[in-house]
């Protein structure tokens, strides 16, 4: 992918209600203001424990057609789901075109293969995404 966007933002949407117990969003305001988190090479990269002051954490609690709008380079994670109820939620991503175009199929063939390195970990191998 190589040059990483400099206008990034995020808007999510949920249709189910968001809170700690499904694993509800969190952000933590303000970290991305100190510059880039991780190497700027283009790539998905997890951030290590403590990268992030835990102190900042704003977990986004929502119900239904609520809406949250953050710099996609915010830091932000979500806990796993330990309620019998969904949490599904709608991510919209978008980047300045002077910031290299549409970037949705290789951002998500790079996180998909992410993912799935993860769930196998947890003995998950049965991963689809469309």
């Amino acid at each position: 992918m190589g040059r990483v966007p400099r206008t990034f933002l995020t808007i999510l949407v949920p249709f189910d209600a968001a809170d700690r117990d499904n694993g509800c969003t969190v952000v933590y305001p303000g970290c991305y203001s100190t510059g880039p988190l991780s190497p700027e090479d283009g790539q998905y990269h997890e951030l290590p424990p403590g990268t992030v002051d835990e102190a900042r954490a704003v977990p986004l609690l929502f119900e239904p057609g609520g809406v949250a709008v953050f710099g996609g380079f915010t830091p932000h994670c979500s806990a796993p789901n330990v309620s019998a109820r969904w949490r599904c939620q709608l991510y919209l991503s978008y980047n300045a075109l002077s910031d290299g175009g549409d970037q949705r199929d290789a951002h998500y063939r790079e996180f998909h293969a992410w993912l799935k390195t993860k769930y196998a970990e947890y003995g998950r191998t049965d991963t689809y995404f469309e």
